[in-house]
């Protein structure tokens, strides 16, 4: 995708090729800096954004963002499947009107619409009415005229468009932490990214539940199991170099670079637990599965890029977590593109 930043009003506009047209796309959201109250923080992805998969359509003189619903399968074998979308939604999010269109059949649109907005993730949490008592902290409403696009990032596989959510409350609860400069204007720094689906020979794996995995959840509705589930683990596209041998390095291994915002002290501990990961893959086969490289000061990428599997470390006034994985993952097969270690 193209993207063109107005130097005068800071408004983006999105260059969308004929060929993308129809075409699904990976959507991943995460949070780039947020104050722990608002129940976000830096590294945090949305509940759906994870594993969201979204397509891009034209209608007539718009363009529509359409959610696809993924937590079915149908065996393409089956009558069955000529009913596949029956009783089931999905969820257009974001519609922007075309402004332009050139020879070749692409268009142009004002990001506005789909990025200013809640529409891709929802960041205000929604009140629970089973909760003995309100929250102590009210976000408020979010600010039109406040909201905007910090940068973007385009990548050869990527797209990555940041932004700055500001919320006003001109009445907030009192606030004793330290953490907000005023709670009655927050922000929280986000990131939107459109990763290209992967085309490979990528074979998905059932999850087993004697073995504890992460999944992309399936249910076989041509399935006449009590238990019809399908589920696929979340795992790397590994290949052996010498497919007969016992012991093989892989094609292309798992690269994760240690972020240069890590404290000097802890580099060689966080790199060779990093490189003690190899003992497990050489029990399924692989050499050198796992390699670990320093981000140096000056390097020309930054863990936007979904090339790049980075640790990173961050930090907090409230620490909200020792350590987690946020990956970005095909759901349609468990495959894993691309996953960043957060450390704080």
């Amino acid at each position: 995708f193209g993207l063109f930043q107005d130097r005068d009003d800071g408004s983006l506009r999105m260059l969308i090729p004929e060929q993308a047209l129809g075409q699904e796309y990976i959507y991943f959201a995460g949070i780039q800096d947020a104050p722990v109250a608002t129940g976000q923080f830096r590294g945090n992805v949305g509940v759906w954004a994870k594993n969201g998969v979204v397509r891009i359509d034209r209608h007539f003189d718009r363009i529509e963002f359409v959610q696809e619903n993924v937590a079915f399968h149908f065996d393409p074998d089956s009558p069955l499947s000529r009913a596949s979308q029956a009783n089931i939604s999905p969820a257009v999010l974001a519609v922007a009107e075309i402004l332009a269109e050139d020879e070749d059949g692409a268009v142009l649109i004002d990001a506005g619409p789909v990025f200013l907005t809640e529409a891709f993730m929802q960041l205000k949490a929604s009140p629970d009415p089973e909760a003995a008592e309100p929250p102590s902290f009210d976000l408020g409403s979010l600010s039109e005229d406040k909201t905007r696009f910090t940068h973007w990032r385009a990548y050869p596989d990527n797209v990555n468009v940041f932004v700055e959510y500001v919320y006003d409350n001109p009445a907030p609860a009192e606030y004793e932490d330290e953490d907000l400069a005023d709670p009655r204007y927050v922000s929280m720094f986000v990131q939107h990214g459109l990763v290209r689906m992967p085309d490979n020979d990528f074979q998905p794996r059932s999850y087993d539940p004697r073995v504890g995995f992460f999944v992309s959840r399936l249910a076989d509705l041509t399935s006449t199991a009590a238990a019809p589930w399908l589920d696929y683990i979340n795992r790397w596209h590994l290949q052996k170099k010498d497919p007969g041998a016992q012991l093989s390095e892989p094609i292309e291994p798992i690269v994760f670079w240690l972020e240069n915002t890590t404290p000097y002290e802890f580099r060689e501990t966080v790199l060779a637990a990093g490189r003690a990961w190899n003992e497990a893959f050489e029990k399924a086969g692989f050499k050198n599965a796992i390699q670990m490289k320093i981000q140096p000061d000056d390097a020309d990428w930054d863990a936007g890029d979904i090339r790049y599997n980075v640790i990173r470390w961050t930090s907090a006034p409230t620490a909200p977590f020792g350590g987690f994985g946020p990956r970005v993952v095909n759901p349609r097969s468990g495959q894993i593109i691309g996953a960043d270690i957060m450390l704080d």
